[in-house]
Formats: structure tokens, C-alpha cells, sequence
């Protein structure tokens, strides 16, 4: 608060000024004082702020285009948010149509593809902790760049800094956690050395139940590894432990979306599919995966809003490994699905994180990246973003980014100033052309 007043007094050397809603200057100005506040109708207030600008805007105006800032360590958004108004410092009595409602806001964290075989599970042989050890990530720092991996690729030397557990808790503080798991899964499952058959075993499942995790997409180019057997083990072996899951069964119930409730009594539906193994889709009699391009994924989005969703997620495996921007099917299917009723769009397969589009005001992460994966012959393979997003009743009102980094396997959150900047850079390329902020 100290900070913002000075900034609007003009006394700040951080901010020149403030810009804020003409309707509010007044109160403000008694709030504040205000001799640096610039007023402007509510549209410029939010077209200033997404130039980099710093802005005081209602909540009730917020949306995910837009940083909105924590006071002194308080925050009406994301996992670690305020549940009471009162708590916030920076309130007025103003004339409105519209009112916050902070016990509407709900948390979704989501992340990119989990594989737990081959090297993965070659680095759990050596942890007593087993599959726990992989959701145990803290903090990360990249101390270097070195040359050159088995494959040619530049890679960066690392080292943990300490919070242990933080990406856990990153997910067991989310009213829903989802991501997807990138294998096939088998009792007793055989190790894969090399080659590119994953089969998770079922008992690893507890560690991402631990973990936090409500739902894990099945629709994926490895689900099939081990048959028929794989895909409905891992429904089997999800469903006993109260992990939602959607994107395979037999025959129409591939399409059939998982449904959710948040604390708030907001229903959210998922819809998994992909887009990668066209010959692996299921059909009358056969199990198998809900095609991205075959199969009817906006009836079953429209289906999902008649029977009640109030937000309705797809979480496609799709796009072009190791490459940022997406491919012309991905936007063209992405706006279909959004005419259909979608609300978020949240994607992965290309194992580094990617473009982030806004269709019609909604969100699509054309690829979060890898998450759990042995894949540290590269940079942009040994790192991924999880988005934070938080929700106020069915509306999708901010994104906090996670740049992650993955040692021996292992996942860890890396600052952006300690090298995370890198995904931030590499997101920003892939979204060229594909925002307008």
C-alpha cells in the first residue's frame, strides 16, 4: 500500500502514474490521494494496463488478459488467495450493477504429459521414497549451458535450491489438478530401457494421487502400449482411487467427459482426445481413444453444456514435437470446439511448452510441456509451464505461469530470473500472431 500510494502521488520511481476507471478517480483519490491517478472509461483502463501500465480496475473486471498485482502479500487470486473480502486493502463503497463474490473463486492447475517408464523409472530404482520422489520438486536454479548432448542439443547444467515439496503443493492446493499420463499402465508393468513402449506401473499411481492430482487424460499416442489390457487397467487402477479420467473406453464412451465439482458447486467437464494416432480411435466393439480430428469432439461439448457443465475443459494430445507453434489444424480445431461451448482448451504432446492462443476470449495452451519425462538431452525437453488459473463461478479471471525445470526426472519450479525466462521466451515465439496483446 505504501507503494501504491506514493505511485499515486506521483512520488514513486517505479511508476509514473496510475491510470483508473473515470467512474472511481473520486474514491480513489480519497483512498490514495492522487496526483499522479490519470482517468480513462473502464476499456482504456484495461487496454493501458495490458501495455504494461499500472492500473487500479474493479474485480469485477478482471479477466485473464490482465496481471492483476497482490498487496502487501495479499491476493484475491490463485491457490493462496484471500477466501474473505475483508482481507483485501484496497476497498471502496462504490455505485455498482455488479458485485465480487470471493467465495466463488476456484483454482485449476493444470500441466503437460506424465511418463513413468524407461529413464523414469530407471531414476526411481534409486530413491527409497519410490514414486513419491517424483512430485517432490522444489526450486531450481539453471548454473549453465553445456554442449552438446547425445543428440547435439545445448542443455542446461542444474542445481536444486531448496523448498522441497513445492510443486506437490502447487497441486494439492488446486481445486482441481489435472494433467496427463503419457503410457499405457499394467500390474507388475516391465521396464522399458530404451525404445518408445511406456507402461506405467499401477502401484506409481499412488504417488499421483498423493500428489494431489483429480484427473489424469488418458487420450494420448502411447495409451495403446500394452493393448487393450493397458487402456482399461488404467481406468481401472484411476477410477479405485478417485482419479477422474476421460479420452478412452469402448467404443462412444471414449467421448463421454469426466465430470468434477469444485468446492464452490461449480461442475466442470473434461473431454480428452488426441490427435496423434488416427488408427487408435475407438470404434463400436473396440477400445480405444476419442480422436481430436475423427471423432465428434463439439458434440460432445455441446452435449456436456445441455446436461449441466458449467465450464467444459478439452484437453487435446496434439500439435508437432519439439516446436512451439502449432500447426494450422490445432487453431482451426480449437475454434470449433470454442462455437461448440468450449471454455479452455489446455494441450500437450509436443514435450516442450508452447503457444498460448486467445480465440473469442478464450484460452488455449497449445502445449504445456513435459512434466514428469527423461528427456534431458535438450533444454526445452527438460522444461514445461504449469498454468494456475482461477475461476470466479464460470469464468476464467487470471493465469499465473510456473516455468518448471526436471532433474532426474523430477520436476522442480524454476523463477524466471534463475533461468525460467527461457520458457516464457520460447512461449512467446510460439504465439506470435496469435494474440493481440
Amino acid at each position: 500500500m505504501d507503494d501504491l500510494r506514493a505511485a499515486a502521488n506521483g512520488s514513486s520511481s517505479r511508476f509514473a502514474r496510475i491510470v483508473v476507471p473515470a467512474e472511481d478517480i473520486d474514491v480513489l483519490r480519497t483512498l490514495l490521494g492522487g496526483n499522479a491517478l490519470t482517468e480513462r472509461p473502464v476499456a482504456d483502463v484495461e487496454a493501458a494496463v495490458k501495455e504494461g501500465e499500472l492500473g487500479i480496475m474493479r474485480a469485477t473486471d478482471v479477466d485473464q488478459s490482465v496481471r492483476a498485482l497482490a498487496i502487501d502479500g495479499v491476493s484475491l487470486f490463485g491457490n493462496d488467495r484471500v477466501t474473505d473480502i475483508a482481507a483485501w486493502p484496497l476497498r471502496a463503497t462504490v455505485s455498482s450493477t455488479e458485485s465480487w463474490d470471493q467465495s466463488a473463486t476456484w483454482t485449476l492447475v493444470a500441466a503437460g504429459d506424465v511418463m513413468m517408464d524407461r529413464g523414469v523409472a530407471f531414476e526411481l530404482r534409486s530413491h527409497p521414497e519410490g514414486g513419491d520422489y517424483l512430485f517432490d520438486g522444489g526450486t531450481a536454479r539453471i548454473s549453465g549451458i553445456k554442449c552438446c548432448s547425445f543428440f547435439g542439443y545445448e542443455y542446461p547444467t542444474t542445481e536444486r535450491t531448496g523448498n522441497r515439496g513445492a510443486v506437490r503443493e502447487l497441486f494439492q492446493g488446486a481445486d482441481i489438478a489435472m494433467a496427463n499420463l503419457e503410457s499405457a499402465v499394467l500390474v507388475d508393468a516391465p521396464y522399458h530401457a530404451q525404445g518408445f513402449t511406456f507402461t506405467a506401473d499401477a502401484s506409481l499411481l499412488d504417488s499421483v494421487d498423493a500428489a494431489g492430482f483429480d484427473y489424469m487424460s488418458l487420450a494420448n499416442n502411447h495409451v495403446r502400449n500394452a493393448g487393450e489390457r493397458g487402456i482399461l487397467t488404467a481406468i481401472e487402477e484411476l477410477n479405485n482411487r478417485g482419479i477422474a479420467n476421460s479420452g478412452v473406453g469402448l467404443g462412444e464412451e471414449a467421448g463421454e467427459p469426466a465430470i468434477l465439482q469444485t468446492p464452490s458447486g461449480i461442475t466442470v467437464a473434461i473431454i480428452s482426445c488426441d490427435a496423434i494416432r488416427p488408427g487408435w480411435e475407438a470404434v463400436a466393439g473396440r477400445v480405444g481413444t476419442f480422436n481430436c480430428k475423427r471423432s465428434d469432439v463439439a458434440g460432445s461439448i455441446e452435449r456436456a453444456n445441455e446436461q449441466g457443465a458449467d465450464v467444459v475443459i478439452v484437453f487435446p494430445h496434439w500439435c508437432c514435437e519439439y516446436k512451439p507453434k502449432p500447426p494450422s489444424y490445432a487453431p482451426e480445431l480449437a475454434q470449433q470446439w470454442f462455437d461448440a461451448g468450449a471454455d479452455l482448451i489446455t494441450g500437450a504432446h509436443s514435450h516442450i511448452a508452447g503457444a498460448i492462443g486467445d480465440i473469442d476470449g478464450n484460452v488455449v495452451f497449445y502445449s504445456m510441456g513435459n512434466l514428469i519425462f527423461d528427456q534431458d538431452f535438450r533444454q526445452s525437453t527438460m522444461m514445461g509451464v504449469i498454468p494456475e488459473m482461477t475461476f470466479s463461478g464460470s469464468e476464467l479471471v487470471q493465469i499465473e505461469l510456473h516455468p518448471t525445470l526436471i532433474i532426474d526426472a523430477q520436476p522442480n519450479l524454476i523463477a524466471p530470473e534463475d533461468g525460467g525466462q527461457f520458457v516464457f521466451d520460447q512461449m512467446r515465439l510460439g504465439s506470435e500472431g496469435l494474440l493481440d496483446y
